[in-house]
């Protein structure tokens, strides 16, 4: 249990622009950018599960925190409130398969389905589970050393950049250097093309 008061001053969206994690590392809170923000902007966190369907998120902060949410999220018209719900459950819905997947190339293609609907949402920030995910297949499907494995393994350590763990986590140390933050999206298309799932 801990006191965060410049943790409380932040907003909440649930499409936030930051996220925060307790480091074992520094033994502080973190806070990380995972969404591009102006620097006359607002930085938001959320205060829910930014997965679960909007009357769901809108009841919890209402019973837990006293309000009703109005961000730019949960604003929007009845019909694109009903496809960003329907695009997060899917999200939610890939991460529970995750573990069940009984091959690379089918959990590759979990995760190139999740990483685009992370996007379509604003949700980009979150991409680096799914990485991950990925990279542990390749492992996990490998002799050895293999082209995909290297690539998913770039793309994780990229995504940590954005990743809600950051880069001085376990995770994160745990794959190999010099990715960029740029690269995410060559290497996903690398990993697709050696699986032959993209062209």
């Amino acid at each position: 249990m801990g006191i965060f008061p410049l943790l409380g001053r932040f907003a909440h969206s649930c499409t936030p622009s930051t996220t925060f994690h307790w480091s074992a590392v520094t033994h502080r809170m973190q806070v990380y950018a995972i969404a591009a923000t102006p620097s006359s902007s607002i930085l938001t966190i959320t205060l829910g599960d930014p997965f679960a369907p909007a009357s769901s998120r809108r009841e919890a902060l209402r019973r837990r925190f006293g309000f009703r949410c109005r961000c730019a999220t949960c604003s929007l018209p009845e019909e694109k409130l009903r496809l960003s719900d329907a695009r997060r459950a899917r999200v939610q819905e890939l991460w529970r398969e995750m573990p069940f997947h009984q091959n690379a190339v089918d959990a590759v293609r979990a995760v190139d389905e999740a990483l685009e609907l992370l996007d379509e949402e604003g949700l980009g920030g979150f991409k680096g589970c799914f990485c991950y995910d990925a990279f542990q297949y390749c492992v996990a499907c490998s002799v050895g050393p293999s082209p995909s494995m290297s690539a998913w393994a770039k793309a994780d350590k990229a995504a940590g950049l954005l990743d809600c763990e950051g880069l001085d986590q376990e995770g994160a140390r745990r794959v190999h250097q010099g990715a960029r933050r740029g690269q995410v999206i060559s290497l996903l298309l690398t990993v697709l093309r050696d699986c032959r799932i993209v062209r």
